[in-house]
């Protein structure tokens, strides 16, 4: 079964594993809208990102 994989959950409380799930949750949504943006033509080069970062440190 080449898709399946095992996953073990040890008892971390429903606490922990809830903010596993979310903080998953979060970085795919991050990831989809990171392909939108790219499939929208928003992109940045490398240089251009470091030049605004560099920026607004103080």
């Amino acid at each position: 079964m080449p898709n399946r994989s095992a996953v073990t959950f040890h008892p971390l409380g429903n606490d922990a594993h809830e903010h596993c799930r979310a903080e998953e949750e979060a970085f795919i949504a991050s990831v989809e809208r990171g392909q939108a943006d790219a499939r929208a033509g928003r992109v940045h080069t490398t240089d251009a990102a470091r030049r605004r970062v560099t920026r607004s440190i103080p």
